[in-house]
């Protein structure tokens, strides 16, 4: 029988999440493309945001099954091909101030800005080994995350792309996802970004 690798998407404790830290950061620069600088840069950062209230994540991994290709997969020993996670938005944080002050710059209503930035889950990452791209990964991941932030408005900023061809923009669209902010910029960072909003879900 041919061998079989099918992409499983699971919940991930802390400490799973601290157990994978390094494969879950090498999917993130894989598919962001970026240095290994990065890595110093983004690694405690990622760890440290375990702590915040309502950390939740999701990994797909690539199970290996000659008999059960729906065989639940080893979180432990797996390969790792998908990453995502967020956390209740902190509305004193340095991310919700920048949103804030951008939404204020575009004349957002003051009682939606404390609305929305008073009930928003934050999804901080979401990428996909290229490889695996294309294959529902990334969808799979993004229900998840939405199921679980039921309640909030889900926001995320995703670096602008010309015409939004990407498979990210992509995914985002037709996940729900709509425009607050576009071709923002955060201090310190040259990127153009778009922060996108997903409605409050019932609980």
């Amino acid at each position: 029988m041919t061998l079989r690798t099918t992409p499983r998407v699971v919940l991930l404790t802390p400490a799973l999440m601290r157990a994978r830290l390094s494969d879950a950061m090498d999917v993130y620069l894989t598919a962001m493309n970026y240095g290994p600088e990065w890595r110093m840069l983004r690694r405690d950062p990622w760890e440290r945001s375990i702590l915040n209230p309502g950390w939740t994540a999701y990994a797909a991994f690539a199970t290996h099954s000659q008999q059960n290709p729906l065989q639940a997969p080893n979180p432990f020993h797996d390969p790792l091909v998908g990453i995502t996670f967020g956390y209740r938005g902190d509305p004193r944080s340095w991310w919700s101030d920048k949103i804030r002050e951008g939404l204020k710059r575009v004349d957002y209503p003051p009682a939606s800005i404390s609305a929305l930035m008073n009930n928003y889950f934050e999804l901080s990452e979401l990428h996909v080994l290229p490889a695996y791209q294309g294959r529902g990964v990334g969808r799979e991941l993004l229900s998840s995350m939405l199921s679980a932030s039921a309640g909030h408005h889900v926001l995320l900023s995703t670096p602008e792309v010309p015409q939004e061809r990407n498979a990210a923009w992509r995914l985002y669209r037709t996940m729900g996802f709509r425009d607050l902010l576009r071709d923002f910029t955060f201090p310190g960072d040259q990127r153009a970004f778009g922060i996108l909003v997903h409605p409050a879900t019932a609980e």
